[in-house]
C-alpha cells in the first residue's frame, strides 16, 4: 500500500519552493493564491523557450513527416528520403 508516484517532480529551487508552500498550506500559513501564482509563472517561463527545444522540434518535425508520407505510395521511401 501506499501511494504511486508518476512523472517526476521538478527539482530547480523553483520548484521546491513551491513544494514547500504547498507542504505549509493545510496549516494555515500560505495564500492558495500566491501558490497558484508562482506555479504558473513557473510552467509559463517553461513554455517560452518550447520553440528552441530540439526534442520538441524534431518530435514535431517527425509527426508532420509521419503524416505527409501516409499519402504517398511508398511511404517507407519517403521517409528514408527524408533520414527517417
Amino acid at each position: 500500500m501506499g501511494h504511486e508516484r508518476v512523472g517526476y517532480l521538478p527539482k530547480s529551487e523553483r520548484w521546491k519552493g513551491i513544494v514547500q508552500k504547498i507542504s505549509h498550506f493545510s496549516s494555515g500559513k500560505e495564500d492558495i493564491s500566491d501558490i497558484a501564482t508562482e506555479t504558473t509563472r513557473n510552467v509559463r517561463s517553461k513554455f517560452k523557450n518550447i520553440t528552441e527545444d530540439t526534442g520538441v522540434i524534431s518530435a514535431f518535425k517527425f509527426l508532420v513527416l509521419l503524416t505527409h508520407a501516409s499519402k504517398k505510395e511508398i511511404p517507407s521511401e519517403f521517409l528514408k528520403s527524408k533520414g527517417l
